[in-house]
């Protein structure tokens, strides 16, 4: 691999006219006072590179030696490092353990593969962010098994990543709760402090994520929570205008900070971050039931700020930092200001029209500490949004680093079922590496290739165009939609109205769509050398494409028989609950394939 196709890229490197000949050079020498955790990740390099490299303390012969590596005081972060080649071998220097780390990864890539020999160079190289990170929705409703997740993180590491957060809400196996979580697969206190350590060791934090606030909605259905429960006996939703049978926000009081207290304690111990994120966001029904008065009197904000204070002090009474969700503040930038300058702010926003110039000179001005979090764009789609993904993220970067945000925290979440599957956030996962770690240097990134190169090293290239193509065929059919596909919308809709985001595509688009994702579903079955599992991933996703917009032609009075679309969907379901188990645990895939049962039995009514 050319040092200029390292991902992310490096920020600088210069290439000379000599060159490296890799023929008969075994060893890399180690030099300074390595401790266990960086000796691993020497070994692991030489075992993944393979071709019999070994690593040693001592001098070996000149034309042996493949790389030096050494700690040195130097100026720059801690992550800084610099990579020499010339034709006596490589040199890996830095001045903390965290730069060496980062440098060995670009050595991986440039190793990979088993080249002959590298052009000579130097790379100077440090990141953009300070803290860049990941996180994964493993509430809703997928748990990703033990090895799904650890080769992720493995991944992560490669791309330079060095936060990790796991959506919380109730998959983790509290002991006096287990009516919660009996029926998740969840993770135990021994799957976390396992977790934590393979992320320790490739130089990852693994922050704690619980949900704190709203989106309790799975711990208040169940009648012995009820008093903990804003409303309930239910709320309408003010954006669907839906009425839901169960409350999904605690109420603010002394009670439920009690509550969360006990959670805290049994579930922060298995962390070593100094950080947690409590989420807070979207308190849908707060003022509208038991707080209804209090609300009233004082103003919901109010009374939320207020809450959100309080838990902030079980958080630090714990010795932790808190980490929460910015959406309530930024409606009203004034209450910016109020916010205690040592809980970090979580700035989402997942379109690629997102305000974040706006919110983050907000946010810079107030002196909050704050990360910009975009998206992978995948939930909701089906097939993913590349367009949207690309925009987001870089919007986010270029913001982020215009008012000194401390991170860059790239979500993927799993709404309405998390019937997307894992390749199909590949793409985000690329990006959000590349734009926090060099975000001038991401203006040239090749998004295909850099998946293939992390995600897909032993098979042939082209599973990275192919999720890119798939994520652009949202583009067929251009809707009003945010933070969704009409794909997704249509797979899961009643047939009882046609749904306002359709009603301006024309017939013929929606045919021309589905006869395009009939052309890419036929790609997935017949590409060779690519990856399986991703290939039945990418190809069911289609499937279930092809069955929202099959729904649509049929309820028009045009295409195909219904009971054709019955059987895909059929088949789809089917597929669905296999491809699932590969990945994931089995708790949550009742639930995930609810919805696509529902979609049949709409089909068939």
């Amino acid at each position: 691999m050319h040092p200029d196709q390292i991902v992310p890229r490096p920020r600088k490197c210069q290439i000379r006219k000599r060159s490296l000949s890799l023929s008969g050079r075994k060893f890399i020498n180690v030099r300074g006072p390595f401790d266990a955790r960086l000796l691993a990740a020497v070994a692991r390099l030489c075992e993944d590179v393979g071709q019999g490299l070994e690593w040693s303390f001592g001098e070996c012969p000149g034309d042996l030696t493949l790389m030096t590596v050494s700690l040195q005081k130097a100026s720059g972060t801690s992550e800084a490092y610099q990579l020499d080649c010339d034709e006596n071998g490589l040199e890996l220097k830095a001045e903390s353990p965290t730069g060496i780390f980062r440098g060995l990864q670009s050595v991986h890539q440039l190793l990979r593969e088993g080249p002959a020999s590298l052009p000579a160079f130097t790379i100077n190289d440090a990141p953009d962010f300070e803290r860049r990170g990941v996180m994964l929705d493993v509430s809703r409703c997928k748990v990703p098994t033990l090895p799904t997740l650890l080769t992720l993180i493995e991944q992560l590491a490669r791309l330079r990543y060095n936060e990790l957060q796991l959506y919380t809400e109730h998959t983790f196996a509290f002991l006096n709760h287990e009516q919660v979580w009996q029926e998740t697969s969840p993770y135990t206190a021994e799957d976390i402090r396992q977790i934590r350590q393979f992320c320790h060791d490739r130089f990852i934090d693994l922050v704690p994520n619980l949900n704190s606030f709203g989106h309790m909605e799975r711990w208040l259905v169940h009648p012995e929570y009820h008093d903990l429960a804003e409303c309930p006996q239910g709320f309408t939703h003010p954006l669907t205008g839906q009425y839901l049978n169960r409350g999904s926000t605690l109420r603010p009081n002394r009670k439920s900070l009690q509550f969360l207290g006990e959670l805290y304690d049994e579930f922060l111990p298995n962390f070593d971050s100094p950080c947690f994120n409590i989420g807070g966001d979207e308190p849908w029904e707060l003022g509208l039931g038991k707080s209804a008065r209090l609300c009233a009197e004082r103003g919901t904000t109010r009374v939320y700020m207020d809450f959100l204070k309080q838990i902030r002090n079980q958080v630090s009474k714990r010795g932790r930092q808190t980490m929460f969700w910015s959406d309530i503040i930024l409606k009203d930038p004034a209450w910016v200001k109020e916010i205690p300058t040592d809980m970090i702010a979580m700035n989402w926003g997942y379109e690629a029209d997102h305000p974040f110039r706006k919110e983050c000179r907000a946010m810079a001005e107030s002196g909050i500490p704050y990360y910009v979090c975009p998206g992978t764009s995948a939930w909701n789609a089906l097939l993913g949004r590349t367009h949207n993904m690309t925009e987001n993220i870089a919007s986010a970067a270029k913001q982020g680093l215009a008012f000194n945000a401390r991170g860059l925290l790239v979500t993927d979440w799993g709404d309405h079922g998390h019937h997307q599957y894992l390749p199909f956030s590949y793409p985000g996962l690329v990006n959000g590496a590349s734009h926090s770690w060099n975000h001038k240097g991401s203006s040239s990134l090749n998004t295909g290739t850099a998946i293939d190169q992390i995600f897909y090293p032993d098979h042939e290239a082209g599973m990275g165009e192919l999720l890119l193509l798939l994520g652009r065929a949202t583009e067929l059919v251009a809707t009003p939609l945010r933070n969704a596909t009409l794909f997704n919308r249509l797979l899961f809709w009643n047939m009882a109205a046609e749904p306002a985001e359709s009603r301006q595509v024309s017939t013929a688009t929606i045919a021309a769509a589905r006869d395009q994702l009939r052309e890419l579903k036929a790609m997935t079955t017949s590409l060779t050398g690519l990856d399986n599992l991703s290939l039945q991933e990418a190809g069911n996703a289609c499937t279930m494409a092809l069955v929202g917009l099959e729904k649509l032609l049929l309820f028009r009075g045009e295409g195909q028989s219904r009971r054709i679309t019955e059987r895909r969907t059929e088949s789809a379901i089917a597929a669905h609950q296999q491809l699932w188990l590969a990945r994931n645990r089995p708790g949550g895939l009742r639930e995930s394939t609810a919805y696509l049962e529902r979609s049949l039995r709409a089909l068939q009514q």
